[in-house]
């Protein structure tokens, strides 16, 4: 750079210093002009490079087997970071899932044994056409978008909406459900429109058909993650079945649970109930519930590990388990931990990973389990001295990185805590928790659109997380794909119960936020409130809920300073439909109650006996 500006500065002096005598100052002047034009220069660059990378679609998350391939290439190992264009082909192998994302932030999410191709936007401006040759995907945005196009051998759709999946089986056959928005179904034979809470079914040459699902979140149960709870010293394998697994036991014991998966010898067939637990356990590492629950039929109830693997199953999907069974190994305590944790019941949840830990000392996942629990209580000394134990025994777990990343960000040391997050995301690029912190990170630190992308990702990658939903849903929106601004409202509601009473100090949270303005019951109106005029992030009045989903919806506090939020005026104790209560402090609650305490006191005495 130096060089080029004094070669240019030189030649701009060798042409005018012959008439003009100040040659000093007009050697200044060239450079200076030379700088000034370089660096003009160099912003336009930057700013295409930045308006180019926002618009790239690009890999986020590979898990197991994963390829990708440029026509005429052939397919080769694809690695997560990596940009596609038009008619960039993606295929997922056995147990394996991906993830990719869209300029506008919109995310993909597919499945095992997937194969899709990108085709160009259909119209100038538009987003590619997804052409889904098989397999399964999941499409998650809360983008004001447009429509997208996807094409299938049976059907193709015309999305209008932020959510929904697509199934193609293997005779053709295709399924479009809808969790949000609308769809129109159409082929040769007909169309149909299906909206939220409805399916579109396509057999091979018949028309379109609608019906509707009860639970539309089980169409996407295959991208729910599961932790790792297996006690590798508790599994009663042979000699002989240690020797051949060495490497993905070595890695689950590490805490590395996608690394197990990809160790696991293909095509292997496991002939031994405590082999048949293990495979179990690393078919939920890549989301395959159904294998897992088919695999552990032929295992006997009182196997070890085989109740702890239906307990977690129960915990992850939310429903309630079959077995009650008491707990009585570690891996039992590690998974009834998490149940409890879906249940609301943190500290029972505690209790339990206490448990795990007194029972094997040297289980890493069960002391992150502690520090998870401790965490989640608010109790950050307690859990810093549990995590630091469960890395020590297993130092590659990502759940263990991305709790480190929450600690040291309730510590404010953001630089190292977003280090936390990212080491997390790069062991397992599936895990919300890791994408949550990362972007919390980054709000912090005033990059807000690269947070808010994290958000989204988070919330794409585990939607039974309704704590990730919430986050993105109640604090950011973008408008006419500009700025990230403060939102008030719910772009989607959430799935869980909302109190149905008149009784303004009942109705819950995400009632008030559904509407455009507050609603207020009071004596006298309510002063005007002016929307904050930069982002702010919410900070519920109860703690961090990390790990895993909990049944009733989730609240997260982020400790960090942030622009205050204009106050509500809420009725005291006014609580969620989580049942915490987030409206009236105590202290305010007190001052009320002393107010009428003295009031009655003063009636009282002024009233004649």
């Amino acid at each position: 750079m130096q060089q080029v500006i004094e070669k240019l500065a030189g030649d701009k002096l060798l042409s005018i210093s012959p008439s003009f005598q100040g040659s000093t100052t007009i050697k200044r002047l060239a450079t200076l002009f030379v700088i000034l034009f370089l660096q003009l220069a160099s912003s336009r660059i930057t700013s295409a490079e930045d308006t180019s990378h926002k618009d790239a679609t690009t890999l986020i998350s590979k898990e197991n087997l994963v390829d990708s391939s440029r026509p005429p290439g052939e397919w080769r190992s694809a690695t997560v970071g990596q940009e596609l264009i038009a008619h960039d082909r993606l295929r997922t192998g056995e147990d394996s899932r991906a993830a990719v994302r869209f300029g506008d932030s919109t995310v993909l999410r597919i499945d095992e044994l997937t194969e899709e191709e990108i085709l160009p936007p259909q119209v100038a401006g538009a987003k590619p056409t997804m052409d889904l040759k098989q397999g399964s995907y999941y499409f998650f945005s809360r983008e004001k978008s447009r429509e997208i196009n996807v094409q299938t051998p049976a059907a193709n759709g015309a999305i209008r909406g932020t959510e929904f999946a697509v199934v193609v089986a293997a005779d053709g056959g295709t399924s479009f459900t809808i969790l949000d928005g609308e769809v129109e179904v159409s082929n040769s034979q007909g169309s149909v429109s299906v909206q939220s809470g409805e399916q579109a079914q396509i057999k091979p040459g018949a028309s379109p058909a609608k019906t509707s699902v009860t639970n539309a979140i089980d169409s996407v149960q295959w991208c729910f993650y599961y932790p790792g709870v297996l006690d590798i010293n508790e599994l009663a394998l042979s000699p002989q079945e240690k020797d051949r697994l060495r490497e993905s036991l070595s890695a689950y014991g590490q805490g590395d649970i996608l690394r197990a998966l990809e160790e696991y010898p293909r095509g292997r067939v496991p002939a031994s109930p405590a082999e048949k637990i293990y495979r179990a356990g690393l078919f939920l590492v890549a989301g395959q519930l159904r294998k897992a629950e088919n695999m552990l039929r032929d295992v006997d109830q009182n196997a070890p590990g085989r109740q702890a693997l239906s307990t977690l199953i129960a915990a992850v999907t939310l429903k309630e388990r079959s077995s009650s069974a008491p707990p009585q190994t570690a891996t039992d305590w590690i998974a009834e931990s998490y149940y409890r944790q879906s249940k609301s019941d943190l500290a029972g949840a505690l209790q339990a990973a206490e448990r795990a830990a007194n029972l094997d000392a040297n289980s890493g996942f069960a002391w992150t389990r502690v520090a998870e629990s401790q965490f989640n209580l608010g109790r950050g000394p307690e859990a810093k001295a549990a995590l630091d134990r469960g890395l020590q025994l297993a130092p590659r777990s990502p759940a263990a990185h991305a709790l480190r990343g929450f600690v040291l960000s309730a510590e404010n040391n953001l630089k190292d805590a977003k280090n936390s997050f990212e080491t997390a995301i790069a062991l397992q690029s599936a895990l919300g928790d890791a994408w949550l912190g990362r972007g919390l990170c980054l709000i912090k630190q005033g990059q807000l659109e690269a947070g808010r992308r994290d958000l989204l990702t988070a919330a794409a990658l585990e939607p039974n997380r309704a704590i990730f939903r919430r986050y993105l849903s109640e604090n950011f929106s973008t408008v006419s794909g500009g700025p990230t601004t403060p939102k008030q409202t719910n772009a989607r509601p959430e799935k869980t119960p909302k109190p149905k009473s008149r009784n303004a100090q009942t109705t819950s949270r995400a009632e008030k936020a559904a509407s455009s303005k507050p609603r207020y019951v009071q004596s006298t109106p309510a002063p005007q409130k002016t929307a904050p005029p930069t982002p702010y992030v919410s900070q519920p009045a109860s703690g961090i809920q990390i790990g895993i989903g909990i049944g009733r919806g989730q609240v997260y506090t982020h400790p960090a300073p942030r622009p205050t939020r204009p106050p509500q005026h809420p009725a005291p104790n006014a609580s969620t439909s989580d049942g915490v209560a987030v409206h009236g402090s105590q202290s305010q609650q007190h001052t009320d109650k002393n107010k009428s305490t003295q009031k009655r006191k003063s009636t009282s005495s002024q009233t004649p006996r």
